[in-house]
Formats: structure tokens, C-alpha cells, sequence
């Protein structure tokens, strides 16, 4: 469970830190002052006062936003290049994963392919977007 509150210049922001063990181990900490840590155990920390738009091409249910959090700032770390772009895969399996736990299967599998076949973009730095 996540605690979050709309957002004037996105949908979303976090309210309470948000921690996920992930395979991802960098060898060294990453940090985006003040909002994202992701240290070399593979702990993702996402901190209060991240702000995300949700999930692109899919309504936003409170099953989903969850997902859509985590997904939206493994990308972030892709977009500002401090992950390899071979990172995008398990971000999106993690996102399945995550929406299969919380919503009906072929919402989580149909979520999915939307961010696999369109999330390309979002994840490299061409994109002047933040999440």
C-alpha cells in the first residue's frame, strides 16, 4: 500500500517512503537528490515527495499506481542514464508482476504490453519528460 495526493504538474506524489528489494545492483549507490536511491543491494528507495503521471495509455486504477511507481522511476534511472537501457525488461517484468498482484490478470498482462510496446521512448534520454 502507498500513500499519495494529486499533484498540480503531475497526477501523483509519494506521501511516505516506498521500499522494494530489486535484482538490479549497481556497483556503486545511485542517488537522485532528494526523491530516488537505489543502493548496491538492489534496495530501490523511492522517497516522500516523488511525483509520477501514472501509467500512459491506461486508466489510472488504485490497483495500478503502485505499479505504475516503481516502473516510473526504474525509468527515470534509465532516462538520466545511471542504469543501462537492458535494464528497460526487467522494469516492465516487474511492472506485470507487480499489476498481477493487485488487479485482474489480463488487466496486468494488457498494462503490460502497453508499456513494452510504447515505453521505449520514456526510457532514454531523448526525452526531456520526467515521470
Amino acid at each position: 500500500m502507498i500513500s499519495y495526493r494529486k499533484r498540480k504538474h503531475y497526477k501523483y506524489v509519494l506521501d511516505a517512503n516506498y521500499h522494494l528489494p530489486t535484482p538490479i545492483c549497481p556497483p556503486q549507490r545511485i542517488e537522485l537528490v532528494p526523491v530516488l536511491i537505489l543502493d548496491t543491494t538492489g534496495e530501490l528507495t523511492i522517497k516522500a515527495g516523488y511525483a509520477w503521471d501514472g501509467i500512459t495509455g491506461v486508466p489510472d486504477l488504485n490497483s495500478m499506481l503502485l505499479p505504475s511507481l516503481v516502473h516510473d522511476a526504474l525509468y527515470q534511472l534509465m532516462r538520466e542514464g545511471h542504469l543501462p537501457q537492458s535494464a528497460r525488461t526487467y522494469a516492465d517484468e516487474l511492472f506485470r508482476d507487480l499489476c498481477r498482484e493487485r488487479t485482474y490478470p489480463w488487466l496486468a498482462q494488457l498494462a503490460y504490453h502497453v508499456v513494452n510496446l510504447f515505453g521505449a521512448r520514456y526510457a532514454t534520454s531523448d526525452l526531456k519528460k520526467a515521470p
